[in-house]
């Protein structure tokens, strides 16, 4: 009777893990051997990037994670109430057109103006601007003979009329602008003076 003898080999070299993480399970090839406390390649020390408002979501390709206690950066200022005050005269005798207001120092989220008619109407009125300007609307308090008149415009930020509404000074919002906004002005008839103020609000 034979006996068939296999040798033990007496040193095993042991390889780099090269397992890999990823998002299926898949058989490897390699015929080589590691030791049982070798060290995984699971993290790495990339900074997780800073969170802003609004930005996208991504599902990320890096085939490493950030460890349990990473932090990430987060915008300090956005979203914090802040506003700006700037203030406009425009003329009775200004033509239809296109005026850009500076000076808040952002991009609004909204703005309310307030403005008066002084040159006969005896009015005042505040407006509202929403974020992209899309919405807007104004409210006007008119004193005729004494008696007050209030009317709205869902359509127009300024609605500055004489007392018979045949004279005056209109506006939309035009947009939301880096350092302000623009409104679209229409002069109706012989046109009136409307001096204001304009307070941004990011």
């Amino acid at each position: 009777m034979s006996i068939q003898v296999t040798p033990i080999p007496r040193l095993t070299v042991l390889t780099v893990p090269g397992f890999t993480l990823g998002v299926a399970n898949a058989a490897g090839s390699a015929t080589s051997a590691v030791a049982s406390d070798s060290t995984l390649l699971a993290f790495d020390t990339t900074l997780p990037d800073a969170i802003t408002f609004g930005q996208s979501g991504a599902v990320g390709s890096a085939t490493v994670s950030s460890r349990r206690d990473h932090a990430h950066a987060m915008a300090s200022e956005e979203g914090a109430l802040a506003t700006s005050v700037t203030t406009f005269t425009r003329s009775a005798a200004a033509g239809s057109g296109d005026v850009s207001y500076t000076g808040a120092g952002f991009v609004p989220t909204g703005v309310i103006i307030g403005f008066v008619n002084d040159t006969g109407g005896d009015s005042i009125g505040i407006g509202f601007i929403d974020s992209g300007a899309t919405d807007e609307a104004s409210s006007v308090i008119r004193g005729l003979g004494g008696t007050p008149i209030t009317s709205t415009n869902a359509d127009l930020v300024i609605s500055s009329y004489n007392g018979g509404a045949s004279a005056g000074q209109t506006a939309i919002a035009k947009s939301l602008d880096a350092d302000g906004i623009t409104l679209t002005w229409t002069k109706v008839g012989a046109g009136q003076s409307s001096p204001g103020v304009i307070y941004y609000l990011r």
